[in-house]
């Protein structure tokens, strides 16, 4: 799944799969830092052997990066929607 800004994503969120695939591909284009970008396929990679997706950390830690970068790339409507539901069935 390769994704643009302006691209719609569709994904079964009911499978872990299929979301850590995306958040992998997502924050290897967003994350410019090497050490978060490490930190954060840790995460998701921990996420795949449980067999769940940790969004909560995942977030916080995208969070952190942003902060801390100062990047605060405007999101897509239909991106905000996305993490929404993410958050929604995850959390």
């Amino acid at each position: 799944m390769r994704l643009k800004s302006s691209q719609r994503v569709i994904m079964d969120l009911e499978s872990y799969e299929e979301v850590l695939d995306f958040l992998d591909e997502y924050f290897a284009v967003r994350i410019k830092d090497e050490k978060y970008l490490n930190e954060m396929r840790k995460m998701i990679n921990g996420s795949r052997k449980k067999k769940m997706v940790a969004i909560r950390p995942i977030q916080l830690l995208f969070l952190e990066y942003r902060t801390k970068f100062n990047d605060y790339s405007i999101v897509s409507k239909d991106e905000k929607k996305l993490w929404v539901d993410l958050i929604d069935y995850w959390q």
